[in-house]
């Protein structure tokens, strides 16, 4: 059993990273798709719910249930992204199994744990033209710099895990506008950061 992996509860689009052992050497498996694999998953006295598996056509595509993607049979071999469907980290268990087994492969599994609590704040990005170092966003309005000095980490979009520092924010036709430390790129309209602690 590999993992835990650990998702907030009611969180979505969840993926996780798991290695597919060859069943006869031991060593990573290559060429899996979702021809040769059964997944499988269930929460405690839960029945066991059987998925249909598709194929990513990239490592980096759009999360999709159910799909899976192989990362790199040359520098990775046996290491597979696996989209988990909304259900399995739904409230109200604590924790979940997915299983799965295969043409070749070492039937095997993760255990999902399920994080009861919030998830930490999130700023949405709510401007038409954001630029890399300045946005309006949904936060509430404030005085002037209130939210100065706090760092966020991206959970969405392009900008996704890069984390930049708040150097200021003002309110601006009813919204917060943040100006941040330089990013590698704007965010879109719609994308959503994580307050650091």
């Amino acid at each position: 059993m590999q993992g835990p992996f650990i998702f907030s509860a009611d969180g979505t689009n969840a993926t996780i990273y798991v290695f597919l052992e060859d069943s006869s050497t031991k060593a990573g498996k290559t060429g899996i798709t979702a021809a040769t694999i059964d997944i499988a998953w269930w929460r405690p006295l839960g029945t066991v719910q059987t998925v249909t598996e598709n194929d990513h056509t990239n490592p980096d595509d759009p999360h999709q249930d159910w799909y899976i993607d192989e990362m790199d049979a040359t520098n990775a071999p046996g290491w597979y992204r696996i989209d988990l469907a909304d259900a399995v980290i739904a409230s109200g268990e604590n924790f979940a199994h997915v299983v799965w087994k295969g043409t070749g492969i070492t039937d095997d599994g993760v255990l999902i744990i399920i994080n009861p609590y919030p998830t930490k704040p999130r700023v949405t990005v709510s401007d038409s033209s954001p630029s890399a170092t300045q946005f309006d966003t949904d936060l509430p309005t404030a005085a002037d710099n209130f939210y100065k000095n706090r760092w966020l980490e991206w959970a969405t979009g392009s900008l996704a895990q890069q984390i930049t520092q708040i150097t200021g924010s003002e309110t601006v036709s009813g919204k917060t506008r943040l100006t941040v430390t330089a990013m590698t790129a704007a965010p879109a309209n719609g994308d959503e950061a994580e307050f650091v602690p």
